[in-house]
């Protein structure tokens, strides 16, 4: 019963995210009936996907956290790393979201590089300082 204590949060996000999902495909396939097109975005569904995976790690980093004496160590790193890479993935795939609808995906390579820089900065340095928190 604990455990749900712990990870209640991130079981009813998944609840909703599902729910959400559930929904986005039905009408996403009524539209494309509709519509006699393709109206998938491969952004918004891996978006979509890494959001999921994000709380599930959330979830697991959160039970793990509750059972040091059983969890070894590398392995709560290990799920700390996971959870705070997807969550930085998540960011990334938002800001391309952002920028395929509004402005469009760059064709210069140099400004998809500097577009791509930060988050190759971000999840290094997050690789190298997580044993420190």
């Amino acid at each position: 019963m604990e455990v749900l204590q712990w990870c209640k949060m991130q079981m009813v996000c998944l609840l909703i995210l599902c729910y959400v999902g559930i929904i986005h495909i039905r009408e996403g396939r009524q539209l494309n009936r509709m519509t006699a097109k393709s109206n998938c975005n491969s952004i918004f569904d891996a978006l979509f996907i890494v959001a999921e995976m994000a709380v599930l790690f959330d979830g697991i980093t959160a039970c793990s956290v509750n059972f040091l004496e059983c969890v070894p160590k590398v392995v709560n790193l290990l799920l700390h790393l996971g959870m705070f890479l997807l969550y930085e993935l998540f960011v990334v795939l938002l800001f391309w979201y952002w920028i395929y609808m509004t402005v469009g995906i760059p064709k210069n390579k140099l400004r998809k590089c500097v577009y791509i820089l930060p988050s190759v900065i971000f999840g290094c340095l997050t690789f190298l300082f997580l044993p420190q928190l």
